[in-house]
């Protein structure tokens, strides 16, 4: 999974595209790889059981776990907080970014790594050499999805 900070930039300035499709599919995304911006960490967004819940005394239906311990501040963030209000970004696995594609093409997998394996030879060699598995293929699903690519910085629409 990649943790990278420049996945991080990558899906934090996704988001906005990709949003529709978390809303639509959120229930069967979970677990969820996410930087959380309240602890500066690496997380993941899981379900919380109704013993949990009732446990520590929360409401709602899920909870955010650190998967650093290294970076444990030992802290306990309340529902309706400042600290609680800040963004978390969701780290997009591998197979949750193919089935993105998967869904909106309507081929088979075989179909899709195909398409995968034209662009890649075309554009992704050269432009994302150095990158994880997670970042190209979110560049596969943004150039296909939103017609857009990385420049380093942000999502632009590709000319």
């Amino acid at each position: 999974m990649d943790t990278t900070p420049e996945y991080i930039k990558q899906c934090a300035m996704a988001a906005v595209d990709l949003y529709d499709y978390y809303l639509e599919n959120h229930s069967s995304l979970r677990p969820l790889f996410i930087y959380d911006f309240a602890t500066e960490r690496v997380s993941m967004l899981m379900w919380a059981p109704n013993v949990l819940r009732e446990k520590l005394g929360i409401k709602e239906n899920s909870i955010i776990v650190s998967i650093e311990s290294d970076k444990d501040r030992g802290m306990w963030i309340q529902e309706g907080t400042r600290e609680s209000d800040k963004p978390v970004i969701i780290l997009w696995r591998q197979d949750q970014l193919q089935e993105m594609l998967h869904c909106s093409i309507g081929e088979g997998m075989n179909r899709l790594w195909a398409y995968f394996h034209e662009w890649f030879c075309k554009i992704g060699a050269v432009e994302y050499s150095k990158s994880s598995w997670e970042q190209l293929w979110l560049a596969f699903v943004m150039k296909e999805k939103y017609g857009k690519v990385w420049n380093g910085e942000e999502w632009e629409v590709d000319h």
